[in-house]
């Protein structure tokens, strides 16, 4: 009995103890509890005026941006007044100096003139007659005036894509004009070069020796074309063609003799014509389609011709076939379509690289007209070689068609950086450096900007000579440049051949460049690293956003009469990043030295509608806000930058 009692009380004593402990820990439960219940009413207290606060602001920059848009509607309409009256002065100035220059040629505005034109010269038998031999020089004089006409269209088409930039409702309309009349003079153009090319052919005899067993070799050329046609060789075997005036040779690859599968003991020759002008691109815009490569300087045709049976000589009688070779030509494909690969060898083609072409590789690419496609593709031309003294570039190539120096479209994207430099009142100096590779290929651009013209001053490679002794408007200067290597302008769909390349808002860009062309006479402008639209590779912690940019503007401005190049170090002290939207822009905490972007308004900044308004709103900055003089002066700057998709790094 005396263990039971014992036990039974030391059960007692523990049970006391448990519910002395269960009693501590709900009290301390209790207390843990109402503590958290005091810090999240406080913490729903500060984030609840933190929300209202927010709210207030969001309110008040809605408001402010509000009274913003309707104070800059007078603002902005005067400044668009400006710019049109500087634009038609221009353009009459513009179109004056066509008259005296091409007073000849069609109207470029008149589709029936150019159709008139056209009609004319397609229905021309040339001064021989019909079925008769053709005078050359004729033809070749006719086909420099088609070359003037072409360029004068371009020059045109230049102008209505400076309207498009800057806001114009009706330039993309004449742009569509434009290359629909291009088009069609393109397709003129080849087919005179075919008619003539028949001609030739079908009075083969008159221009070869009926006994000489070579044949001819005939070779012209002018502003417009190289011209090279081969035929009449009755040998039994080949070892080349050899078109010395014009730099451009046809020989194999592999062995002494040109491949069997080229059949040129059937009555065959080669016509090669190297174009000044590329009647291919254009087709791809017209398709609304982007392109990963782009045709630089000029477009070149070699093509296996028939020509028929020479004629018989029945004594004073000439006896000579009229099939439908007389006036048409056949074609023979390289590769033929029935050809092993034993009988189909790769040709090996030589030919000089037009003088205003940068080789910006060790050695050019070639590459290949697919009409399936609508574009230039890399495929079937290898073993590339460029000798730089005499400008030839040689390769092989698996087909005989129509074939260009291509280079990537994007080659330079994403930019490495760009800034706008103010040199003067009146001028500004653009640069912009391409992707950096570590090879031959790496540039800087820079561009002067005058009112509404435009040079390069660098780089001095001597293809680019024209570029810097003249002035252009800003999209022919872009044609030239891209023509010449260095391309500057894409449409959206030209993204998809960029990796990791996402292209901005273009409402948002018109609205940069609108404000970046107003003060960049007086504040100077660079491209942001925190900015670059590359999917997945993002160098801040902030998601991208096509319809935001960031880019950097000089806290201070260039000293008024100062007549050397502006540009602040790039110290984070003299810079502001832009923030820009497409309604808004503030000036941001972001610091190019950073890893991150830090996107939040910087200290005593508030957003606003546009540069202009921000800069009005800085007492130091209002008088040159509200000068409404500068947007014809730099007129220029905002094409240097549209197109130019993806804001660069």
């Amino acid at each position: 009995m005396p263990s039971k009692a014992k036990a039974q009380k030391k059960l007692e004593e523990e049970m006391k103890r448990q519910e002395e402990l269960n009693k501590r820990a709900m009290d301390a439960a209790d207390k843990l509890y109402k503590q958290h219940e005091r810090e999240r009413i406080g913490n729903e207290k500060v984030d609840k005026t933190k929300r209202e606060e927010e709210q207030v602001m969001v309110l008040m920059e809605r408001e402010r941006l509000s009274r913003e848009k309707d104070q800059y509607t007078g603002i902005g309409s005067d400044k668009a007044y400006r710019l049109m009256l500087a634009l038609r002065e221009f353009a009459k100035y513009q179109s004056w100096e066509n008259v005296v220059v091409d007073s000849w040629l069609p109207s470029v505005h008149s589709e029936a003139d150019i159709n008139a034109f056209l009609a004319t010269w397609e229905t021309d038998e040339n001064a021989a007659g019909e079925n008769s031999k053709r005078n050359l020089d004729i033809d070749f004089a006719t086909l420099g005036q088609a070359h003037d006409l072409i360029n004068q269209i371009l020059k045109e088409q230049d102008t209505a894509r400076c309207e498009e930039a800057t806001g114009g409702k009706s330039g993309t309309k004449k742009i569509a004009f434009h290359r629909r009349n291009l088009l069609h003079i393109y397709e003129v153009v080849l087919s005179k070069l075919d008619a003539m090319t028949a001609n030739i052919l079908q009075f083969l005899d008159k221009y070869v020796d009926r006994d000489e067993e070579q044949g001819i070799t005939l070779c012209k050329e002018n502003a417009a074309l190289r011209y090279g046609l081969w035929a009449g060789d009755r040998r039994p075997r080949h070892r080349g063609v050899d078109y010395r005036e014009l730099g451009v040779s046809i020989g194999p690859k592999e062995g002494a003799y040109l491949p069997k599968a080229l059949d040129l003991v059937k009555e065959r020759g080669i016509r090669v014509m190297q174009l000044n002008f590329d009647p291919m691109s254009s087709k791809i815009e017209d398709a609304q389609q982007g392109s990963q490569y782009r045709a630089l300087g000029c477009v070149v045709f070699i093509e296996v011709m028939q020509y028929p049976k020479l004629p018989l000589q029945v004594r004073e009688w000439t006896l000579r076939n009229e099939t439908f070779l007389a006036k048409g030509l056949l074609r023979h494909p390289y590769p033929p379509l029935q050809a092993t690969d034993n009988e189909a060898k790769p040709i090996k083609v030589s030919f000089v690289v037009p003088p205003t072409v940068v080789v910006r590789h060790l050695a050019p690419f070639i590459g290949i007209w697919s009409a399936e496609e609508c574009t230039w593709v890399m495929q079937g031309t290898s073993d590339f070689d460029y000798k730089r003294d005499t400008r030839t570039v040689t390769f092989s190539t698996q087909h005989l068609s129509c074939m260009a120096i291509i280079q990537e479209r994007g080659f330079d994207v994403p930019y490495e950086e760009w800034c706008l430099v103010p040199m003067s009142d009146s001028e500004v100096m653009f640069v912009v450096e391409g992707r950096r590779r570590g090879e031959i290929s790496d540039r800087e651009v820079q561009i002067l900007v005058r009112e509404n013209r435009c040079r390069v001053v660098s780089p001095d490679e001597p293809e680019l000579d024209s570029l810097r002794d003249s002035w252009y408007t800003p999209a022919t200067l872009l044609r030239h440049l891209a023509d010449s290597g260095y391309n500057f302008t894409f449409t959206d769909k030209d993204a998809e051949y960029f990796p990791d390349v996402l292209p901005k808002s273009k409402k948002m860009e018109l609205r940069a460049y609108e404000d970046i062309a107003h003060f960049c006479s007086v504040y100077a402008f660079a491209s942001s690293k925190h900015n670059a639209a590359r999917a997945g590779l993002q160098p801040c912690i902030a998601c991208e956003d096509p319809t935001l940019g960031l880019f950097r503007m000089s806290k201070a401005m260039r000293p008024e009469g100062q007549e050397t190049p502006f540009k602040p170090d790039n110290d984070d002290t003299n810079w502001w990043t832009i923030r820009y939207g497409t309604g808004s822009c503030v000036a941001t905490r972001c610091e190019e030295a950073s890893d991150s972007a830090d996107l939040r308004a910087a200290d005593e900044q508030a957003s606003h509608l546009n540069l202009f308004m921000c800069r009005s709103a800085d007492p130091e900055s209002a008088s040159v806000a509200g000068s409404s003089g500068q947007p014809e002066s730099v007129t220029g700057v905002a094409l240097e930058l549209h197109n130019i998709q993806e804001w660069p790094a």
